[in-house]
């Protein structure tokens, strides 16, 4: 009995006293290991990012779905009127005059008379629209969502603007019935209300601002729909060969969105 006890315990001691193999990833192990890592982050980065463009699409279309709701609601307390106005005067060639009949993007007057005064969708605020941050779509790339607004509610003398191409009396038979606009240029039936501005022009950086990276345009129609389009080849968008007539452009990019609504190519 001793000497099993004895040969029992030697045993252990030798196995004690043996090397123990350390466990470690070899060379190539590793680089398998970040070949599947690499992998994986190349298949999930672009679903990724496909599904964050995908949730500021919908947001987009929600906020011009509500901006459609505050012109209608803007309409019954205005005898049927779509909001448009008031008479801006020009400012050499930095502003526009606007009466209501070109279609923009401003929502705020300044430093032209009058100096602080609600504009175009601008006449939503603080009426028919309780939120004024649905005037700026998530995937705008411009400074204006943080900027823009802030000039509007320190009713600074600057002009503001939003992220949406508003139509106003333009392209229309001038009288701003929402229940039957008239007529385009084009001959088509006006419908288009406002739809993401989108300016690719290169000559000065400070004049480049998309939504959506201009790749495609969410339009809000007379109805209170909403419709998505192809802006590829830029249909929608003001571009370089369009700066001697951009108040022509946005005439163009507003019968394309009508013919869009009846289901014609823009």
């Amino acid at each position: 009995m001793r000497k099993s006890r004895h040969s029992l315990f030697a045993t252990l001691r030798k196995h004690d006293a043996a090397p123990r193999r350390r466990c470690a990833f070899t060379l190539i192990e590793l680089l398998v290991v970040v070949g599947i890592v690499a992998l994986l982050i190349a298949i999930l980065v672009p679903s990724l990012t496909r599904a964050r463009e995908q949730t500021r699409m919908v947001t987009c279309k929600s906020s011009l779905h509500q901006i459609g709701a505050a012109i209608e609601a803007y309409a019954q307390q205005h005898k049927g009127a779509v909001p448009h106005g008031p008479d801006v005067k020009a400012l050499g060639m930095a502003l526009e005059a606007n009466d209501g009949a070109l279609a923009t993007n401003q929502i705020w007057t300044g430093p032209q008379n009058p100096a602080t005064s609600y504009m175009a969708l601008g006449l939503l605020m603080n009426r028919a629209l309780a939120f004024p941050e649905l005037m700026y779509c998530p995937a705008d790339d411009s400074s204006d969502p943080q900027e823009e607004l802030a000039k509007v509610r320190g009713r600074r003398p600057a002009p503001g603007y939003c992220s949406f191409l508003y139509r106003q009396l333009d392209e229309t038979d001038r009288r701003g019935r929402i229940e039957n606009l008239g007529l385009n240029a084009k001959g088509g039936r006006a419908m288009a209300l406002a739809l993401d501005m989108n300016s690719v022009v290169t000559v000065d950086p400070a004049w480049r601002r998309t939504n959506h990276q201009a790749r495609r345009v969410n339009v809000l129609y007379a109805d209170g729909s909403v419709l998505t389009f192809d802006n590829s080849r830029h249909p929608f968008s003001l571009r370089d060969e369009d700066l001697m007539d951009m108040a022509g452009r946005r005439d163009v990019i507003l019968q394309n969105a009508d013919a869009g609504y009846h289901g014609r190519n823009p």
